[in-house]
């Protein structure tokens, strides 16, 4: 799970809302809440939800490929 922004934000206001997220993300009893739910908390940076964001596009184009879909850009 992530969230996005919209284009052109600026870099202290996702700084900003980063910090915020990792900060909910470190509280014992979100983690306890979430983890519950089946989720796992792992609170990156931009950086590493864009890469983890590509590789799942990836893994999705290989799936509808090999279905005979052809996946959207």
């Amino acid at each position: 799970m992530g969230l996005f922004g919209p284009p052109g934000i600026s870099h202290e206001v996702r700084a900003r809302i980063a910090n915020d997220i990792q900060a909910v993300a470190g509280d014992p009893e979100v983690v306890q809440k979430m983890t519950a739910t089946g989720q796992i908390v792992s609170a990156g940076n931009a950086a590493e939800f864009a890469v983890s964001i590509a590789k799942q596009k990836a893994q999705v184009a290989e799936v509808a490929k090999l279905f005979g879909n052809k996946p959207v850009q």
